[in-house]
């Protein structure tokens, strides 16, 4: 639903955006500012404002020369600037209690509290009547059965009239209270929406009528910025800024907004646009304020130089001890550059093919020279062909992650050179170890994303307490998100091997898969302090996994003589390395 104080709220956000623009247009450049709107304060009045803070640094363009076919009306140089008169919100609240289920409510609860007084009263009344015949003398009670049963049928006949009477009001205010929610719900029917009255042109076109047509639909109206918005209204100032009301006779003559374009839907029978389009003909102020810096900078530095050549030739003796090149450094001494911070050397001794020279750092890779590998490899079991030289990381000192990168894309991204020229890598490989955030023996586990890649290196000719095949009831019970007792699980000789465990990352392969690396039934976990398991996978892959074993389900596995024994092993590091020559599909690279 359209609102009007949305586009208040838009108009800065736009102003801003409109500004970033101008600075990034080279001059003698064209920028063009288009919206899908036409409400002027998203439109004319972003384009005044942008004209005024430009100070001549831009213009705008006629458009419509080179597309003779468009029918575009011309830009407006007036408009009134208006505002509800309440909130969305507070609008929401009224209606909801001015509906008629709750007026219906309201009225019910008025009938019970009324009908909660008259049973108070009726209680009160019998209980006062009771007291006072409690108190009869002894004697009197000792009258003749006629006479006492002559009183005590009249009082019965009384008391059942009296509660007669009783019923039939109540009767009669249930009736009237149904009588008036049957006329309240009559009196004000839901009112019908009625397009020719409420969004159909206005009778007149006069300002009378137009005034009393907004005063009529909830809408305030703003002149002036100095005469309609109060000082004190912090937060109606917030949302009328000054740039929102129309430009003044003199902007009107000099900005030309009849060279916007309004795109109107039944002109050509298409979407409704506004499009500007303006001319960079010299700096934006800041930008043409930060050259004046600089060249004020430049002159300051020419006039001391030329002081110092002026008292250089004054002396008739050189300073005793000083060569020519320590006159030079002092000639020059405000020319030279602050010295460089240990370990970092100078940019005009810098390589530019450098990472550290280049913008962008957070997008570089670099060698995982940082990464302790001797007690990773020990830890974990892995081989002595584990490819230390395809992990990459993006730090210099402490790596949050460790990236496995594929021969061919290492090869052609960082061996040739290609990326520390002109092409800037995003991303590229998958996580292969992440930095503990708990504590362990090693500063890095395996990352459950690259995890295939690593187990191929885990030795088996060996015991390797960290990389354990369990079976397939096991491999279920473990797939929980949440951390889970290793009493869950079915096998005691996998009990006692995880309990045996040091608290630190392992790595769970189902049986029968320890070979097939591409299917990933493989799961990181961690032995946690006490008797639990925590299972470092997310809720997807999870799902994904679980999904594959109801498809594997009833189906028999591969044979184990295709996984089992150190030939078995090696074929799979063989095949993996295969693969990854053919063809480099593992890694993701996103470069721009």
């Amino acid at each position: 639903r359209w609102w009007q104080l949305g586009s208040l709220s838009l108009h800065p956000l736009q102003v801003q955006i409109a500004t970033r623009g101008a600075h990034l247009t080279k001059v003698g450049g064209y920028l063009c500012y288009s919206t899908c709107s036409m409400n002027p304060m998203e439109n004319e009045a972003v384009v005044c404002e942008l004209l005024r803070r430009s100070e001549g640094a831009l213009e705008l363009v006629e458009g419509r020369r080179g597309l003779p076919g468009l029918l575009a009306r011309p830009g407006w140089t007036t408009w009134k600037v208006l505002k509800e008169e309440a909130t969305k919100r507070d609008i929401r609240n009224k209606a909801k209690k001015n509906n008629a289920k709750m007026k219906k409510r309201r009225r019910e609860y008025e009938e019970k509290q009324q009908l909660l007084k008259k049973e108070k009263a009726a209680a009160a009344a019998n209980t006062n009547g009771g007291e006072a015949k409690m108190d009869v003398d002894e004697k009197g009670g000792k009258q003749n059965d006629e006479v006492g049963s002559t009183a005590a049928a009249d009082a019965t006949e009384k008391k059942g009239d009296a509660s007669a009477n009783v019923v039939d009001d109540t009767m009669d205010a249930s009736q009237n209270g149904d009588k008036e929610t049957e006329e309240g719900s009559q009196e004000e029917p839901e009112k019908e929406l009625n397009l020719s009255t409420e969004f159909g042109p206005p009778p007149a076109w006069d300002e009378a009528t137009l005034k009393s047509r907004v005063a009529s639909i909830g809408m305030l109206e703003y002149n002036t910025y100095e005469g309609d918005v109060l000082p004190g209204d912090s937060d109606l100032r917030k949302r009328l800024r000054p740039s929102v009301f129309p430009p003044t006779p003199e902007e009107v003559a000099q900005f030309g907004l009849e060279k916007c374009l309004r795109c109107m839907p039944h002109d050509m029978d298409t979407g409704g646009f506004f499009v500007a389009l303006f001319k960079k003909v010299k700096e934006m102020p800041s930008q043409r304020k930060k050259e004046a810096r600089v060249a004020a900078k430049a002159a300051a530095k020419e006039g001391k130089d030329d002081e110092a050549a002026v008292d250089d030739e004054d002396e008739d003796e050189p300073v005793v001890g000083e060569d020519e090149d320590d006159e030079q450094m002092q000639v020059d001494g405000d020319d030279e550059e602050k010295p460089s911070p240990p370990g970092k050397p100078p940019k005009e001794q810098m390589d530019q093919s450098h990472p550290m020279a280049r913008k962008g750092k957070e997008d570089e890779y670099y060698p995982s020279t940082s990464v302790k590998w001797e007690s990773l490899v020990e830890y974990y079991g892995l081989s002595e062909d584990f490819p230390v030289d395809q992990c990459m990381v993006r730090s210099t000192t402490t790596a949050k992650s460790i990236y496995f990168i594929s021969k061919p894309v290492k090869g052609l991204l960082f061996d040739s050179g290609l990326a520390n020229r002109k092409l800037m890598i995003i991303h590229t490989g998958l996580k292969a170890f992440e930095r503990n955030t708990n504590e362990g023996t090693v500063d890095y586990r395996i990352s459950q994303e690259g995890v295939h890649f690593v187990l191929p290196y885990m030795t088996t000719n060996k015991f390797n307490p960290r990389r354990m095949v369990v079976s397939l009831e096991d491999f279920k019970a473990s797939m929980q998100i949440d951390p889970f007792l290793i009493a869950n699980l079915k096998d005691d000789t996998l009990k006692e091997r995880i309990r045996a465990l040091t608290p630190g990352c392992f790595v769970m392969v189902l049986e029968g898969y320890e070979k097939e690396y591409a299917k990933k039934m493989i799961m990181v976990m961690w032995r946690c302090r006490g008797d639990r398991l925590n299972c470092l996978v997310n809720k997807v892959e999870i799902e994904g996994m679980q999904s594959k074993i109801r498809c594997i389900e009833g189906v028999p596995l591969p044979s184990a003589s295709s996984s089992g024994g150190d030939d078995g092993d090696k074929s799979a590091k063989n095949d993996t390395a295969a693969s990854e020559a053919a063809a480099p599909t593992p890694t993701d690279t996103t470069t721009r």
